[in-house]
């Protein structure tokens, strides 16, 4: 299995991730299931770290994944259900996602 870290962050920058983050929580248990079923990709639950929320994603090694935030959009799926967060959206973006791996390894 491979392994990337994932940093969520709002589009819209007036909100923090941090402050969100039992909503965030929910949202990716939510789609932990419809990707392992569909994909065998695990997620793990969110975890804070320097003021920002990251969730490790795992993948089988056949897996091709460059982009990682397409596969991740259930959790803003999620999150626009509950029509808390429709305000927040910049375009159809709610969440981005950004490939952190490199970087968590520096911090470990």
């Amino acid at each position: 299995m491979s392994r990337k870290t994932v940093m969520l962050r709002f589009a819209n920058f007036r909100l923090n991730t941090v402050d969100h983050f039992d909503d965030i929580c929910k949202a990716v248990k939510h789609a932990q299931r419809n990707l392992w079923f569909r994909h065998e990709i695990v997620l793990s639950d969110p975890f804070i770290k320097h003021s920002n929320v990251f969730v490790n994603v795992e993948f089988p090694d056949e897996f091709k994944v460059s982009n990682v935030g397409y596969h991740l959009r259930g959790i803003s799926n999620y999150l626009l259900r509950s029509k808390l967060y429709e305000t927040h959206r910049v375009g159809n973006r709610l969440l981005n996602y950004y490939d952190v791996t490199d970087l968590v390894e520096k911090w470990n």
